[in-house]
């Protein structure tokens, strides 16, 4: 295979967008749950993401449900715009790799 081609560098943005998205969703899912932040795992989760919901931050306010959960809008917007980049990137793919 080569690694050049359009299809392996199509299914490589594919694996990280899917993986990027899974780690935000579980982000998400966790801050509704109200997860300790102290817990390891949650911690790790939250260190990993920030970096990637950083430029989002701060867009809209958190919806609060109840006392203390909320929902991070800003997250899920910033997952919507990692999945329009990922199909930018592949349909930019699609259309240079086609002679």
């Amino acid at each position: 295979m080569n690694i050049f081609s359009g299809t392996f560098i199509k299914q490589l943005v594919m694996y990280v967008l899917v993986i990027l998205e899974s780690f935000l969703t579980l982000r998400v899912v966790l801050k509704i749950l109200v997860a300790n932040p102290d817990a390891v795992f949650v911690s790790g989760i939250y260190s990993l993401t920030n970096v990637f919901t950083k430029p989002f931050s701060g867009m809209f306010q958190s919806a609060s449900q109840g006392v203390y959960a909320h929902v991070e809008f800003s997250t899920i917007f910033g997952m919507l715009m990692y999945a329009f980049l990922g199909y930018a990137v592949i349909s930019f793919i699609d259309m240079v790799s086609r002679k």
